[in-house]
């Protein structure tokens, strides 16, 4: 079964997880409910990236996400 997207809560705190690699970007916005955290929002997509770009550190391209 494929992953549904709950309702969100202003009342409970929002969980934001982010990942990145050399060809894209994505995020998820979640909250922890009754029966575990479940996904109200997500994310991804393409970004070019230039050569010297791809030889960063992977430390980078997840900050890259944040953004």
């Amino acid at each position: 079964m494929a992953p549904v997207l709950a309702y969100s809560d202003v009342n409970r705190p929002f969980i934001i997880d982010t990942d990145a690699s050399n060809v894209g970007v994505g995020a998820v916005l979640s909250q922890q409910g009754d029966s575990g955290e479940q996904a109200v929002d997500g994310e991804a997509g393409w970004i070019p990236l230039t050569p010297s770009q791809v030889q960063e550190e992977q430390e980078r391209d997840v900050t890259l996400a944040h953004v």
